[in-house]
């Protein structure tokens, strides 16, 4: 972890000498995207290495995908999920090996629909994009491999641990110490009244984004409420929030909630 963690900040010094020389584009010599011999696949080498590789792109039309551990006879290390999500699929499962689903745009502004309704986590996943499962509001079954420490469900919504950071803590010196937080980052297909449980510390960017939900109970053990994270619930009018909550609400964590007229929140939120 230490040697790739090492290998991203290099790229992000090189970067910055790129800007500060007043470079505004920079030539890479690489390899073309390559295409699987099935036919299936798009992808790119990883990190530079010639075994392992970053899935690109999905170019079949099943509605039940399974990404493979390996293609071509090289190791699948990331997958982009927007091109097998996007493509009407409605079952995605993760082969052992993989460890980041990620998106390569930003969450969307409207409320597009996806058809997926079920998920595998390996064990080995240890990063998953919030954008990847925007608009999924129909997934309803995940299942996390066991020995998975990184996520979790419960209630039916997907959970992540987090290092539990300060703003002006510095990444590069946690330990394997630091403590790790639960953190709500996927439960748009939730409905009607909602209690966040009691061991949640943080409710993550667009989490409920979209949802069904009609009314949410948040406990004093949040003290995060990310951006858009209720956003475009059509259906919601009311929030409740425990008097002694201290808790950090974000940009448009309940914007175009136009049904939501109960809103109990403590006058020491910070907004």
């Amino acid at each position: 972890m230490k040697s790739k963690k090492k290998k991203r900040i290099g790229r992000l010094l090189t970067y910055g000498m790129f800007i500060l020389l007043g470079v505004t584009s920079v030539s890479v010599t690489s390899k073309a995207a390559y295409t699987s011999s099935d036919g299936k696949w798009k992808y790119d080498y990883y990190a530079g290495d010639d075994t392992e590789i970053d899935i690109t792109g999905y170019c079949g039309a099943d509605k039940v995908v399974t990404v493979p551990a390996e293609i071509d006879g090289c190791k699948v290390i990331r997958v982009k999920g927007d091109d097998i999500i996007n493509n009407n699929t409605t079952s995605l499962v993760l082969s052992e090996g993989i460890t980041s689903l990620y998106a390569s745009t930003s969450i969307s502004t409207g409320k597009e629909k996806k058809t997926l309704t079920s998920l595998t986590i390996p064990k080995s996943l240890a990063s998953l994009d919030v954008g990847v499962l925007d608009g999924c509001t129909d997934l309803t079954t995940i299942k996390i491999a066991d020995g998975n420490t990184d996520f979790a469900v419960e209630d039916g919504m997907l959970c992540a641990f987090k290092p539990d950071i300060n703003d002006d803590d510095d990444y590069e010196e946690l330990s394997d110490e630091d403590a790790d937080v639960k953190c709500i980052i996927f439960a748009q297909s939730k409905k009607g009244n909602v209690t966040i449980p009691n061991d949640i510390r943080e409710i993550d960017e667009c989490a409920f984004r979209g949802s069904a939900i009609t009314s949410v109970t948040i406990p004093n053990t949040v003290d995060y409420i990310g951006f858009q994270a209720f956003m475009l619930c059509d259906d919601l009018t009311t929030v409740k929030m425990n008097g002694s909550i201290d808790v950090r609400i974000d940009m448009e964590a309940f914007a175009e909630d136009y049904q939501l007229k109960a809103f109990d929140i403590p006058n020491n939120a910070r907004l």
